[in-house]
């Protein structure tokens, strides 16, 4: 499946570490819809129910720990092939990764897509640094 979106194409052809650090050039310039800690808890107390997509590889369900909340590990390699199953969730996605890099692109790929998805500023680290998980 190709993706039209001009930022994304050159930048899937570079080095990977000029890669990432254009994308976090790009972040830091652009209005890309993230959300932080304390926006994911309004979500929350507002009753918002979300899926918690997380692109970093790892498991890190200890810090979302909440009943509105569904937590799917997703590769960001395998996004693309889990459209389906994500549009079918009929909720906020919200991606997250250890930093924020990699869950932007996420994010912004769904967005692409027609769905409601922002990236975790800060990713896990964020999270981490934070007296309560989520």
């Amino acid at each position: 499946m190709k993706l039209k979106s001009p930022f994304f194409i050159p930048l899937i052809m570079m080095d990977e570490e000029i890669f990432w650090k254009k994308l976090n050039d790009k972040l830091s310039n652009d209005k890309w819809q993230y959300v932080d800690y304390y926006g994911l808890q309004s979500f929350l107390r507002n009753k918002q129910e979300l899926v918690v997509v997380d692109v970093s590889g790892e498991d890190n369900s200890k810090y979302f720990h909440h009943p509105k909340i569904d937590y799917l590990n997703i590769s960001l390699k395998v996004i693309i092939d889990s459209l389906t199953k994500l549009k079918n969730q009929n909720k906020m996605i919200i991606c997250v990764c250890a930093g924020g890099p990699k869950s932007a692109v996420a994010a912004q790929i769904l967005r692409f897509k027609g769905m409601d998805a922002y990236y975790l500023s800060g990713g896990i680290e964020a999270i981490a640094k934070q007296p309560q998980s989520i």
